[in-house]
């Protein structure tokens, strides 16, 4: 993961690694705890006309073969971490033709089967560099 979300629950989370070193699931269950919230951003790109000034950027290497996958923290809110790369992964050998939109209706079925409320918003884009698999 090269981004991280910005509301008060994943800085909340964020902080806590780094300060506590503990593991992922721990540093959630703390902020969750101490009612750190999803829906409250911390920035944004534009609100109300003011632009965001700190944007996150960073560099990774990529090689043909490898798989990006931009997507909304909704995508892992119904497909966690732990079965993300799995889940694209059995898509890509199964159904390579339009990975995201498989794993947008995968999250939104699982999104649907929770009803623990209002769905979060749920959006991917998959980016295959060359061809997949790569035949080594």
């Amino acid at each position: 993961q090269m981004t991280q979300d910005h509301n008060e629950f994943g800085e909340r989370v964020t902080e806590l690694m780094e300060d506590r070193r503990i593991s992922l699931e721990s540093a959630q269950d703390q902020a969750a705890k101490e009612g750190a919230e999803k829906n409250k951003l911390t920035r944004s790109i534009s609100t109300a006309g003011n632009r965001m000034s700190q944007l996150d950027s960073g560099e990774t290497s990529i090689f043909p073969g490898d798989v990006l996958l931009l997507c909304s923290d909704g995508i892992e809110n119904y497909i966690p971490d732990k079965e993300l790369w799995i889940t694209l992964k059995h898509i890509l050998d199964r159904k390579p033709e339009n990975p995201a939109t498989s794993l947008v209706e995968i999250a939104l079925n699982k999104a649907t089967s929770d009803r623990k409320g209002r769905i979060d918003d749920i959006s991917a884009a998959v980016l295959i560099v060359g061809n997949y698999p790569v035949k080594r």
